[in-house]
């Protein structure tokens, strides 16, 4: 059976789960496929980023209102910053692009910030 993350008509999802597979002919991944299949929906549920919380979406929304600009998006850079009330980074987007600017200066090795809620 399918894993529960997967809905049986999305043809996208079936072939990632095929390629999951695939790594059983990996010697040093034999027997870890099923564990990797578990926590794979982990970290991207974790790890993305929506697009509807960006400050652009609050402004000049279209006809149809927001919806062509919402969406989520895993990005693997972003996917390491932490949330902070007082982020010394801000996120921006438009389409399917995301960029980060600073808030203020940022010392070498202090970790970058966002806010998780915009």
């Amino acid at each position: 059976s399918l894993p529960v993350w997967i809905s049986k008509d999305d043809d996208i999802f079936s072939q990632f789960e095929q390629m999951i597979k695939d790594l059983e002919s990996i010697p040093a991944l034999k027997g870890k496929t099923n564990e990797i299949s578990q926590r794979i929906p982990l970290i991207i549920r974790y790890n993305v980023l929506s697009m509807e919380t960006l400050p652009e979406m609050l402004s000049h929304p279209g006809q149809n209102g927001h919806l062509p600009l919402a969406g989520i998006g895993l990005y693997f850079w972003p996917s390491f910053f932490n949330h902070d009330s007082r982020p010394n980074a801000s996120r921006y987007g438009v389409g399917d692009i995301m960029w980060f600017v600073a808030n203020r200066d940022i010392p070498v090795g202090t970790e970058i910030c966002i806010s998780y809620i915009e």
